[in-house]
C-alpha cells in the first residue's frame, strides 16, 4: 500500500492521531476495537517458524526478492521480515500468515503426528515513550519551581542499588549530584535528551529526565543507569525496544531495578513478541531483578505491554484526590498504585538563551487547546501527570527499600506491593518516603 492509497484498516468516521513516517494504526472491523499501532512493511517471525513462513510467502505469491529477512543481533530466536512496496498490504499478509493456513506443501501426517499450529508471526507493533501525552489524552508538562537538593552522606536509601531508566535520555543538571550514569557502550552524549534547535519543544522531551528526577526523590543513595531509545518521534517499535532492553540488561550494567515508562497495545492483547521475550528471559535468568513498567493512560481495561507480562510490577496512577486517576488504565494485570497527578520533577531547560525567552510545547499526535502549550519557559523543573510517573514512583519506593535488611527483591516487592497496607483495586497503594522537599 503507497502512501496515496486509502487504508483499509482505519475507520472512516474515526479521528486518528498524526504518526509518524512509517507508522500506522489498525482499527478495522477485525480488529474488533482492539487496536493497535504498527511498523508498516515489516513483520516478525519466531525462529524456529522462519521457514514455515517462507514456504508460505512462496505460495501467496511474495516473490524471495521482495523482503529481507534480519536475524535478531541480541540472541533472541526472532526474525524481522522488512518488505518492499511490491508486497501486499502489512496487515492483510500477517493475518494470511498467521490464520489463513494456506496449502504449505506438507507430507499427510503420520499416524500419532500433530497437526503444526499457526505459525508464529505478528506485526511490528508499535509502543509510545509516554503514552499519556502521545496517544491518549493525558497532560503536557508545566514549569515548576525548583525541589530542594538531593541528600548527601553514606547509607541513604538506595545505597549501592542501580535503577535503569529507558527513555528518551536526560539533562544533566547539577541538582543529580552525579548520580546518573550511561548504560554501558553508552557515552553521555549518547543518552542526552534531544530536544533540538528550534523554537517548539518535541512532545517526548524530558520524558527521561523527569523519570529519573522522580526515581532519585524516593532512593536518593541509588545511581541511576540511563539509556536513550533510538527514537526522535517518541515511539518505537517492538524489534527497535528489545534491541535497547538486551543491552540495558547487558551484566555489564548490573541493573537491580528496570523502570520501563512506555508500553503498547498488540493486535491479540498477548505480550510483545519482541520486547517481552528479552524481558522474560532476563527475569527467567535473574529472579532478583526487578522491572516495573507504566500502565498507560487510556482510561480502561486493556492489557498494555509490558506491564501486564507475569512477573513485572505493572503500575497505576492514582489522582490528587486519592482516587483512580481518570485516564490511567486499571485491570487485574495493574498490580501497583501510587500518585501520578501533577508531580514535581527534574525537567529540561528549555529554550536556549536568557528569559523572557519563551517556547512552545509540541502537542503531540494529539493536539489540545493551544493556549495550553504556547509561551512556555522551563529552567530545569516541571510539574507533569501520568502512569509514566507513577512507575518511577514504585521503581524507587523499590530501590529505596533494597539491599537494607537482608530481604530479597521479590520480598521487597511482596512487601510493598502485594502485601502493601493500603489495598487499592487490583493491587497496593504504595507510597514512598520523599526525600525532597
Amino acid at each position: 500500500m503507497t502512501s496515496r492509497e486509502p487504508d483499509p484498516h482505519i475507520r472512516a468516521d474515526h479521528p486518528y492521531p498524526t504518526l509518524p513516517p512509517g507508522v500506522r494504526v489498525c482499527d478495522d472491523d477485525r480488529a474488533a476495537g482492539d487496536w493497535f499501532f504498527y511498523r508498516d512493511r515489516e513483520l516478525v517471525v519466531h525462529a524456529e517458524d522462519l521457514a514455515r513462513v517462507q514456504e508460505s510467502l512462496r505460495v501467496l505469491g511474495v516473490d524471495r526478492k521482495h523482503y529481507e529477512p534480519t536475524v535478531s543481533s541480541a540472541e533472541r530466536p526472532l526474525v524481522r521480515f522488512q518488505f518492499s512496496v511490491e508486497a501486499p498490504d502489512t496487515i492483510e499478509l500477517f493475518r494470511q500468515l498467521r490464520f489463513g493456513d494456506p496449502d504449505h506443501g506438507h507430507e499427510p501426517l503420520e499416524p500419532g503426528q500433530v497437526e503444526p499450529g499457526p505459525p508464529r508471526v505478528w506485526p511490528n507493533h508499535v509502543v509510545g515513550l509516554q503514552y499519556h501525552t502521545n496517544w491518549g489524552a493525558g497532560s503536557l508538562p508545566r514549569p515548576h519551581p525548583p525541589l530542594s537538593a538531593l541528600p548527601t552522606g553514606d547509607n541513604l536509601p538506595g545505597a549501592g542499588v542501580r535503577v535503569g531508566v529507558l527513555d528518551s535520555g536526560i539533562e544533566d543538571q547539577a541538582w543529580f549530584d552525579q548520580h546518573w550514569f550511561p548504560a554501558a557502550g553508552r557515552s553521555r552524549v549518547d543518552v542526552e535528551e534531544q530536544p533540538g534547535a528550534g523554537n517548539t519543544l518535541p512532545y517526548q522531551c524530558g520524558h527521561g529526565t523527569f523519570c529519573t528526577g522522580t526515581v532519585l526523590q524516593h532512593a536518593p543513595g541509588a545511581d541511576v543507569i540511563v539509556d536513550r531509545v533510538d527514537s526522535t518521534s517518541g515511539v518505537l517499535d517492538d524489534w527497535q525496544l528489545h534491541l535497547r532492553l538486551a543491552a540495558m540488561l547487558d551484566p555489564a550494567n548490573e541493573i537491580d531495578v528496570l523502570n520501563l515508562s512506555l508500553g503498547g497495545y498488540t493486535a491479540d492483547n498477548r505480550p510483545l513478541p519482541c520486547a517481552c521475550d528479552v524481558l522474560a528471559a532476563a527475569l527467567e535468568a535473574d529472579p532478583e531483578l526487578v522491572v516495573v513498567a507504566s500502565a498507560g493512560n487510556d482510561g480502561h481495561d486493556r492489557p498494555v505491554w509490558p506491564a501486564a507480562m507475569r512477573g513485572v510490577v505493572g503500575v497505576g496512577a492514582v489522582a490528587a484526590d486519592g482516587t483512580r486517576w481518570s485516564l490511567s488504565n486499571f485491570g487485574e494485570w495493574v498490580n501497583a498504585w501510587s500518585a501520578g497527578e501533577d508531580l514535581p520533577s527534574t525537567f529540561l531547560s528549555w529554550p536556549s538563551g536568557r528569559p523572557p525567552r519563551t517556547g512552545i510545547l509540541d502537542p503531540g499526535p494529539r493536539p489540545t487547546d493551544a493556549e495550553e502549550h504556547c509561551e512556555v519557559r522551563f529552567d530545569g523543573w516541571a510539574s507533569w501527570t501520568g502512569t509514566s510517573f507513577a512507575a518511577a514512583r514504585v521503581s524507587g519506593a523499590i530501590a529505596a527499600e533494597l539491599k537494607r535488611d537482608g530481604r530479597s527483591p521479590r520480598e521487597v516487592v511482596f512487601d510493598l506491593v502485594t502485601n502493601a497496607s493500603t489495598p487499592f483495586e487490583s493491587g497496593g497503594l504504595v507510597v514512598p518516603a520523599t526525600y525532597v522537599s
